[in-house]
């Protein structure tokens, strides 16, 4: 018992001491560069500023239902918030998505998850995630996340939380 204790020890240690990252290209091909270590997980693109990282597919009806409302929210917070979209579901080619991208209005960063196996996997280990969608991280400037969504989230729920980490960077 005491051996299996000390291997997760250490092999938590490694994970979370360890420097990792991932250089990932989003539809419109602009590269997206997350850092993770010991004090959280940066996305170098949109340094300073809160980020929803949103892990959701094509065939989840409340994903689809989601999007106009994260539409809304990116235009207000344009300036000092992004919302990274990932999608898990269906591994579409960079082609589908952009279709998909253009249908929607989408205005935030859309990544294939084709290309982002190693974060999904990541998140997957570090919040206990299973693949249910939508989930979706809310991370303050610092690169720490702060709320963990699991299903549909209303709109005024999401903006208050992202106006509470607005308000603490301005601190």
């Amino acid at each position: 018992m005491k051996k299996i204790c000390l291997t997760l020890i250490i092999i938590t240690s490694i994970l979370f001491s360890s420097n990792l990252e991932f250089n990932l290209k989003d539809v419109k091909n602009n590269e997206i560069n997350i850092a993770v270590n010991k004090n959280g997980i940066k996305f170098k693109e949109f340094e300073n500023k809160v980020i929803l990282l949103d892990f959701f597919g094509l065939a989840c009806p409340p994903c689809i239902a989601s999007i106009p409302k994260l539409v809304s929210i990116q235009k207000n917070y344009k300036n000092s918030f992004e919302i990274v979209g990932v999608e898990v579901q269906n591994k579409l080619t960079i082609k589908q998505l952009k279709l998909f991208f253009k249908k929607f209005k989408i205005n935030y960063t859309i990544i294939n998850s084709k290309k982002a196996d190693s974060l999904v996997s990541f998140i997957s280990q570090i919040t206990k995630w299973e693949g249910g969608i939508p989930f979706m991280l809310l991370i303050d400037t610092k690169g720490q996340i702060r709320t963990i969504y699991r299903g549909i989230v209303n709109k005024t729920e999401l903006s208050n939380d992202i106006e509470q980490l607005l308000k603490q960077k301005s601190i």
